[in-house]
């Protein structure tokens, strides 16, 4: 029926009461969040809950979208939801329990031969900064789960500005080691 539809049509009807057309909208959508729920997500109950949170976006974003943002549907959906899901994983241990690395866990413990290291860029960094525990959680934190700078600042109750020098170190060095290994 809107197979030839695109969503600024979808979203007029939508608009104009048109209950088909807001279905179709949710069905056009079904697979990219569960998409992006499935690369987010192992667990089952976790990856159910991504998906009912991705259709919430879904019609928050139907609700709120403004053409004058000059971005498409598509755009504004993906980066909504890409931002809710570093929200949860960042500030619910419900879902930061299933990823690779615990963020609770005090990284200098690991040693660069332990199997829990998702890549060898980890190891490197923790070989570099085993006796700066800041740095490397740092790393993990910001650059591979998305934490930002000033919560980071906030959790470990640290001055800003300690924690963007020590980013700075951290991010030179990363540039270091992928130059080396290309």
């Amino acid at each position: 029926m809107y197979y030839n539809i695109n969503d600024f049509e979808l979203l007029y009807l939508i608009n104009e009461g048109n209950d088909k057309a807001l279905e179709y909208l949710f069905f056009k959508y079904k697979h990219l969040i569960v998409k992006m729920a499935r690369r987010n997500c192992l667990d089952s109950d976790k990856y159910e809950d991504l998906v009912q949170e991705g259709f919430m976006i879904l019609h928050c974003c139907v609700r709120n979208y403004n053409t004058g943002l000059h971005v498409t549907f598509y755009t504004y959906f993906c980066l909504s939801f890409i931002r809710r899901i570093n929200r949860l994983k960042n500030n619910c241990d419900y879902y930061n329990s299933n990823i690779l690395l615990n963020l609770n866990e005090n990284w200098t413990q690991y040693k660069p031969e332990n199997k829990r290291y998702h890549n060898f860029i980890a190891k490197d960094i923790h070989e570099k900064f085993k006796d700066d525990e800041v740095s490397l959680n740092i790393y993990f934190e910001c650059i591979c789960y998305s934490l930002s700078l000033k919560g980071f600042s906030r959790k470990y109750q640290l001055d800003y500005r300690y924690v963007l020098k020590k980013h700075k170190i951290v991010v030179e060095y990363l540039k270091e080691i992928i130059v080396n290994y290309l």
